[in-house]
């Protein structure tokens, strides 16, 4: 309610993502939560609700100046969910883990077909054009 409440003011194809922008961040932080557990050498792999409230609030500073179309918002999106969770990855395979969860979003959630590979070499979003 609250994503869709935000979005509002975007136009309507980029309203009609709050669905998917809800559902794709309660499966990361489900699939993270599960299936990355803590070990002594990654004790900080513990993620809580307040992962998940960090990569909506993310979302939640789109400005409807900038985010025009859905392709965009699927960026910031993507964007938001790597500095959330992917920044605390601390091996390669952990990582591309992520990436794949990521890809797999993608494709699930937002009909958008990014490899795997895209969100490892290079950002999707920047405010810099």
């Amino acid at each position: 309610a609250i994503c869709k409440g935000f979005l509002s003011d975007f136009p309507p194809t980029v309203k009609e993502m709050a669905g998917a922008i809800v559902a794709a961040s309660v499966e990361i932080y489900s699939r993270m939560s599960t299936d990355l557990l803590p070990t002594p050498a990654k004790a900080h792999y513990i993620f809580n609700l307040r992962d998940l409230s960090k990569l909506v609030q993310g979302v939640l500073q789109a400005d409807v100046g900038y985010i025009r179309e859905p392709v965009a918002m699927f960026r910031l999106f993507c964007h938001e969910s790597l500095r959330v969770f992917h920044d605390r990855l601390i091996d390669n395979t952990d990582k591309k883990y992520f990436c794949d969860i990521l890809s797999q979003m993608a494709s699930k959630h937002f009909s958008q077909d990014y490899a795997a590979e895209t969100f490892e070499k290079k950002p999707l979003y920047s405010a810099i054009s």
